[in-house]
């Protein structure tokens, strides 16, 4: 392995930082705005009347978050078979590059 294709995981490497953070605060901000909708369109009077009442918005819920996770599980498979190359994963590049960062600098 040379320094070019070092700089090649160090990219990949940010990349997967930046899906993952990017997943997280998207989930967040769709549990977020569930909840402010919920509170604004929702009483605990209209919960108990209309069992129903719910359903739609949880069945939104769940769509938006499962094609999140289905685009971040695709976005890792791709990364994971790039660097299958290298007999690494997405899970251990990180560490690797800690590691082996000292002998990769460029003088």
């Amino acid at each position: 392995m040379n320094h070019t294709i070092f700089q090649k995981l160090e990219k990949m490497n940010g990349h997967c930082k930046t899906c993952a953070k990017a997943y997280a605060l998207l989930t967040l901000l769709s549990l977020v705005t569930f909840f402010i909708y919920f509170f604004n369109h929702f009483t605990l009077e209209t919960l108990f009347t209309d069992p129903n009442a719910l359903l739609p918005a949880i069945k939104i819920e769940a769509f938006v978050l499962g094609i999140m996770h289905i685009v971040y599980s695709f976005f890792f498979k791709y990364i994971d078979k790039k660097l299958q190359i290298y007999g690494l994963d997405s899970n251990n590049l990180n560490e690797y590059i800690q590691r082996n960062q000292a002998f990769f600098q460029k003088y």
